[in-house]
């Protein structure tokens, strides 16, 4: 009981819960846009932790919430400052990538919306595959910059493909099941109990 009481507190952006990505993803994206002014404010601290609750997820303080947007924004203003005039050459290769998957995204769209079953215009070209895996490091590189915690493009992918959509899910688990079968394999085995093996 005592060393309960005792229990030091992880901060919570040393500790974020994977499903609480999207929204700090959101937060760093109204940082770097300025869209609440200084952001460090009351009312930007209790539009985090709303989008939070309604993911079932108890939010920072407000102190190290305030915190935590100064040093991202002194991280931006750093990174600012060491650009050559120009946009830099991974920041252009990224946004690139993104025209290219929202491109893919309106087709995909267009083509559902001109009579085309969904399933029928599935995704599966290697310029688009490439374009995401491009997106998805820089996204992941700007991250471990911006948060100190490193972060895989891999990683990237699950936050952002993390729902309550049962298909989706059912979908994501047979391209795991199928695609990374041999080490989907092996972590289960890693990680079951012996008992299990008969």
């Amino acid at each position: 009981m005592i060393a309960l009481a005792n229990a030091a507190v992880i901060p919570f952006f040393e500790r974020i819960p994977p499903r609480a990505i999207p929204v700090v993803r959101r937060a760093l994206d109204r940082i770097r846009r300025q869209d609440l002014g200084s952001q460090a404010n009351e009312f930007s601290h209790n539009l985090f932790c709303t989008e939070l609750r309604a993911i079932d997820i108890t939010g920072p303080s407000f102190d190290e919430w305030v915190s935590w947007v100064r040093d991202v924004q002194a991280e931006l203003a750093e990174a600012t400052c060491e650009l050559p005039a120009g946009m830099p050459m991974p920041a252009a290769k990224a946004r690139a990538a993104y025209r290219i998957v929202a491109m893919a995204v309106r087709l995909q769209q267009a083509m559902i919306d001109a009579g085309y079953s969904p399933d029928s215009v599935e995704m599966e070209n290697q310029i688009v595959a490439e374009a995401i895996k491009e997106w998805l490091s820089a996204e992941a590189e700007g991250w471990s910059e911006a948060m100190n915690l490193p972060y895989s493009p891999g990683e990237m992918a699950m936050s952002l493909l993390s729902t309550h959509d049962g298909d989706q899910n059912a979908k994501l688990l047979d391209v795991f099941a199928m695609h990374m079968q041999r080490e989907l394999a092996q972590a289960i085995v890693k990680s079951s109990p012996k008992e299990n093996v008969q």
